[in-house]
């Protein structure tokens, strides 16, 4: 029936039986963030992966500059460090006013996402990874909430050798970056120890930070076939001060200002934070497996906000959660199945900022948050390179918050909210030739808004219950392969429709709440490329268009009462174009270069569209040679970000008060370092 179906398939298309495809190191990249390991380059699914080596003489201190070329994804710093670098994947993200959501993040296979949906990046450091996945689209199937897709971080391997590294870098700004970090056996067990600290006065005046990360890891491959991993990370933040956005006359008198009250109520958060993983994979066969992970986390956060009143956060959270997941094959169809189980505890605390200091306390409240999602996906291969997925997962996502300070005139504010949701998925993929394969799928998302999106606007605490999740559908061909053995490509064409979209707005406080913005329909192309021209030189580039707008979305003025329709604006903070490339030198001897690019067209900075901020072009350098004798290697690097000195803004807070959008980039960073690593054995 199989060999039937093929037959018929390959004739209708005029297609002859594929032969078997040369395989080159670029295809066995393996897909891990997919629950279901496999070839990149046969993943129905738009993936790019960013290796160790793309990441090398890099200042490392945010995710931008490792995602900065991966097409559909829009990474956003102004080296404002207590906002974390800004990500969205097709729109997916542009509207958060801080962090990381609407995408899924995982660091070694474990949630680095909360169950209700904000992902922390804090504790992701560039010092200690190895390899990003990024998975572009709804993926709602296998890992529940998050239209944008997901961002897998896998952090360094213990080196079959014992090796120390150690790496300083100075630049502009007062920045200051330590690096340590050992790996190897002792005995049949793996370790991974490292340590990255760093300082910055910031380009902006009231942009100090202060940061050390730490990472340990234990592996062991036991007799049986099974392997365990144990895993603990750790973010100390003392200091990460807010500059706080500008209006546009703002920033054309002095881009380097700071907010007035910025200054005024000392803006800025403080973080400590630990979190223990692990995982357990055990085979059970020659096609089976047993895959188990849990994980613990703790992390203790204040923040000081522009405003008095519970204008200070202070909040001590917990969560913990797990996944199992089986695998197996049944001839030509493998499946997989498992659940996840999440619990989140936030005791949440404001208080009045007086000038900076805690005031009166003002609220006082627990949150829990758990979230259960079990999920299946089964898998048909046909010979003729025609292979067949789908997939399901159901979501159970309860809110719950405990008023523990009940105010007389409010009353009691406790809660309880439950979301529910079924996440199908189908795709099929179809090699036309050894070198070519088109695939497609439809899928679809479910996200819960987060314990902050809850906050009504109204009343001092509890959960708006009228809020509702984002619900997304999405459609996605593409095409992936290469000519020749030297250029690759991957070309994806996707449309989405989210209903409910969660957007910001600020009221005449300077608080931010949100609403639900009706429909946003999202259209768009994402193209990378990937070429060797020559032995030693070779190129990268990514490309993305991106039609977003709004439809059936009305907007109350908090003000004035007046309703206006946004139908057919723009959705913010996501520009129309945007292009990467890379040029990259090395010799043998030990030299390199590279030469990146970056340019992105404007984008509007308001869901009225009355405003933009303008386009920018981005040139980076980067240089640096490796001395290696025996064991011992030294790599003296530098560069320059931005050596043309463009005027940009790196971030935007979209639908800030005041007309205050704007968070300028810093002009020219020149940086220099060097880096040593010994290894024993060599």
């Amino acid at each position: 029936m199989a060999a039937r179906t093929c037959a018929i398939l390959l004739l209708l298309l005029g297609v002859p039986e594929p032969a078997l495809p040369q395989v080159t190191a670029e295809d066995l990249r393996e897909a891990e963030s997919l629950r279901d390991p496999e070839r990149v380059r046969e993943a129905p699914l738009a993936i790019s992966v960013v290796d160790r080596e793309e990441l090398r003489a890099r200042p490392g201190l945010d995710l931008e500059e490792a995602l900065d070329l991966v097409p559909g994804v829009f990474p956003q710093s102004s080296r404002n460090f207590a906002q974390d670098t800004r990500l969205s994947i097709r729109g997916f993200g542009a509207s958060a006013p801080f962090g990381v959501r609407g995408i899924r993040v995982l660091v070694d296979g474990v949630p680095n996402t909360l169950p209700d949906g904000q992902s922390e990046v804090d504790s992701i450091d560039l010092a200690f990874i190895e390899q990003i996945e990024v998975v572009r689209g709804p993926i709602s199937s296998l890992y529940g909430g998050g239209g944008g897709g997901i961002i897998s971080f896998s952090t360094v391997s213990p080196t079959e050798d014992p090796s120390f590294s150690a790496r300083s870098t100075f630049g502009t700004n007062h920045m200051s970056r330590y690096e340590t970090l050992a790996r190897g056996y002792v005995g049949e067990t793996g370790f991974v120890f490292g340590l990255a600290r760093s300082r910055f006065s910031g380009y902006r005046e009231h942009a100090r930070a202060e940061q050390t990360v730490g990472l340990a890891k234990l592996e062991r491959d036991f007799a049986d076939g099974s392997h365990g991993l144990l895993s603990f990370s750790a973010v100390w933040a003392p200091e990460a001060q807010d500059p706080g956005g500008l209006n546009a006359a703002e920033v054309a008198a002095d881009r380097k200002q700071a907010r007035a009250a910025a200054h005024a109520f000392d803006t800025g958060e403080e973080l400590d934070q630990q979190k223990l993983s692990f995982a357990w994979t055990k085979p059970l066969g020659a096609e089976r497996e047993l895959r188990v992970t849990g994980y613990q986390l703790w992390r203790d956060f204040s923040n000081s906000l522009p405003f008095q009143d519970a204008g200070q956060v202070d909040f001590n959270r917990s969560v913990t959660g797990g996944s199992l997941v089986y695998r197996d094959r049944l001839g030509p169809v493998s499946w997989l199945a498992g659940v996840d189980v999440d619990a989140q505890r936030d005791d949440r605390r404001r208080y009045d900022n007086l000038a900076g200091q805690r005031g009166a306390l003002v609220l006082k409240q627990s949150e829990d948050v758990t979230a259960v999602g079990p999920f299946a996906q089964a898998e048909l291969e046909f010979d003729c390179g025609l292979g067949l997925v789908a997939g399901v997962r159901y979501d159970w996502v309860e809110f719950e918050v405990d008023d523990r300070m009940v105010d007389p005139i409010d009353g009691d504010l406790s809660d309880r909210i439950r979301f529910r949701e079924l996440s199908p998925r189908f795709g099929a993929r179809f090699r036309l030739r050894p070198d070519l394969l088109l695939y497609g799928n439809v899928s679809t998302a479910f996200q819960v808004p987060t314990t902050t999106e809850l906050r009504p606007p109204d009343v001092a605490g509890g959960f708006d219950s009228s809020r509702d999740p984002e619900r997304t559908l999405g459609a996605e061909v593409g095409l992936k392969g290469r000519i020749g053995q030297r250029l690759h490509y991957d070309l994806a064409l996707f449309a989405l429709r989210v209903r409910d979209a969660l957007v910001p707005y600020e009221d005449l406080a300077g608080e931010t709440f949100f609403t639900n913005a009706g429909e946003v329909r999202r259209r768009g192309v994402e193209l990378a490329l990937s070429a060797e021209l020559r032995r030693g030189l070779s190129t990268r580039l990514g490309y993305t268009y991106s039609d977003f707008t709004y439809h059936d979305f009305d907007s109350v003025d908090l003000g004035t009462g007046i309703v206006t329709s946004f139908d057919g604006n723009r959705q913010p903070n996501v520009p129309r174009h945007s292009l990467g490339a890379e040029l990259r030198w090395e010799h043998p001897a030990g030299p390199f270069a590279v030469l990146s690019f970056r340019h992105f067209s404007d984008l509007e900075v308001n869901d009225a569209n009355s405003a933009e901020s303008a386009s920018a072009s981005i040139s980076d350098a980067r240089f640096g040679w490796r001395f290696r004798r025996g064991g011992l290697e030294i790599r003296p690097f530098g560069g320059a970000r931005n050596w043309s000195g463009e005027r940009y803004n790196g971030t935007i807070r979209p639908n800030a008060g005041f007309g205050r959008y704007y968070e300028p980039a810093p002009e020219t960073e020149l940086y220099g370092g060097l880096a040593i690593e010994f290894t024993l054995g060599d």
